[in-house]
């Protein structure tokens, strides 16, 4: 009974560090999209900034 206990919570942890995993992928991707967003952002304020000087 008591290694059947063990299997069931070794089990459960498995589950939960699969969560986990799939979670934090989600979140780097998020960030990752984050940064995209950010340098595109940049580069358009770059673009913004370089035109007034130019003229």
């Amino acid at each position: 009974r008591l290694v059947q206990q063990l299997q069931m919570q070794v089990n459960e942890t498995r589950g939960l560090l699969v969560v986990a995993e799939s979670r934090a992928e989600r979140l780097e991707a998020g960030v990752l999209h984050t940064r995209g967003r950010i340098h595109m952002l940049q580069e358009r304020l770059a673009d913004q900034w370089v035109v007034p000087i130019a003229v």
